[in-house]
C-alpha cells in the first residue's frame, strides 16, 4: 500500500466518505509532498522562482502579504547564495581548525531544510547564532572575503530575523 494506490482507489470508487472529513486533504498533502520529494534541487529552484514571480505579480495586496513576500524572496535569494557558496568553498577540515568545513556543513543543512518542503511556511532554518562564532573565527581571512561570505551572512541574518518575526501570523 502506498499513497498513490490509496488515491487511485478513492478516485476509482468515488468513495462517499471522501468528502465528509479531511481524508482527501490528507491524501492530497501526502501526494504533493511525494511529488516535491521526487524533484531535484534545480527543479525545486525553478518551481520556487515561478511561484515567487506569480506571488509578486498577483498576490501582494496588503502589508502582511508584502512581508510574507519579502521573507520568501529572501529565503530564495539566500538559498541561491548558499548554493553558489557550497560549490566554491574549499572545506579542508585541517585549515583554520575546520571552521570553513563547519560553515559549509551548516550551509548544507540550511539548503536541505529549505528544500524539505514546498511551502515556505513549513521551512525551518539553521539559527544564525550557530554561524556567529564560526564567522568570528574566519571573518578576517582571505578565504572569507574570497567566498563573499560577508554578503551571504548579511542576507542570511536579514532572512532569519524575518523568520523569527513570524511573517505568516
Amino acid at each position: 500500500m502506498d499513497i498513490v494506490s490509496i488515491n487511485k482507489i478513492y478516485n476509482q470508487y468515488q468513495l462517499e466518505f471522501k468528502h465528509s472529513g479531511n481524508e482527501e486533504s490528507i491524501i492530497n498533502l501526502l501526494l504533493k509532498q511525494k511529488e516535491w520529494n521526487l524533484l531535484d534541487d534545480d527543479q525545486k529552484l525553478i518551481k520556487r522562482k515561478k511561484y515567487l514571480f506569480d506571488f509578486e505579480k498577483y498576490f501582494i495586496y496588503n502589508e502582511k502579504r508584502e512581508r510574507v513576500f519579502l521573507y520568501e524572496n529572501l529565503v530564495f535569494q539566500t538559498y541561491l547564495k548558499i548554493k553558489d557558496s557550497l560549490n566554491i568553498i574549499e572545506a579542508d577540515i585541517s585549515s583554520f581548525e575546520g571552521f570553513f568545513f563547519r560553515i559549509k556543513s551548516m550551509l548544507f543543512c540550511e539548503k536541505e531544510l529549505v528544500n524539505q518542503y514546498e511551502s515556505f511556511k513549513r521551512i525551518g532554518h539553521v539559527p544564525f547564532e550557530i554561524f556567529e562564532p564560526l564567522i568570528e573565527k574566519v571573518k578576517d581571512t582571505q578565504e572569507y572575503k574570497q567566498y563573499r561570505l560577508d554578503e551571504l551572512f548579511e542576507e542570511y541574518k536579514k532572512m532569519y530575523q524575518l523568520f523569527l518575526e513570524k511573517p505568516y501570523e
